[in-house]
């Protein structure tokens, strides 16, 4: 591939090759951490979110629940942050996080991009019809 020719031009758009093995080999290692990262902190998340009453009657402090549920909210945060970044999404998105569940949804059902050529994708496809790279699930 010549870096210094110029892009065929089809339709409008900007024709892309496909992706060779080795790179679409470290977007889907890539896509894994992002995938990995996310339950690490939005599950643990979730968790103290729903556990945070219990955790106080536990306790007898109202504010060890408010303080597990504070913290609950922020991991689920940071844990939609990563989810946001596997959908070829930027970070504030993860801002949807504070709608806790209902967050999560919008964003899934939102389209995703792809982390090569940054076209945009349907939520239910597994690869980038434009250069052939693996999407987030």
């Amino acid at each position: 591939m010549d870096p210094y020719k110029p892009p065929e031009i089809l339709d409008g758009e900007v024709a892309e090759a496909a992706i060779s093995a080795e790179e679409a080999d470290r977007i889907a290692m890539r896509l894994s951490k992002f995938n990995g990262l996310s339950f690490a902190f939005g599950l643990p998340g979730l968790a103290l979110q729903f556990g945070a009453r219990e955790i106080g009657l536990a306790t007898g402090s109202t504010q060890t629940a408010a303080l597990a549920s504070v913290t609950g909210q922020a991991l689920f945060v940071i844990g939609l942050g990563f989810y946001a970044a596997l959908r070829g999404r930027k970070w504030p998105w993860a801002g949807l996080g504070l709608l806790s569940c209902v967050g999560l949804l919008v964003l899934y059902f939102m389209p995703k991009y792809c982390l090569n050529c940054v076209s945009r994708a349907s939520y239910k496809v597994r690869t980038c019809e434009r250069c052939g790279g693996p999407l987030g699930a």
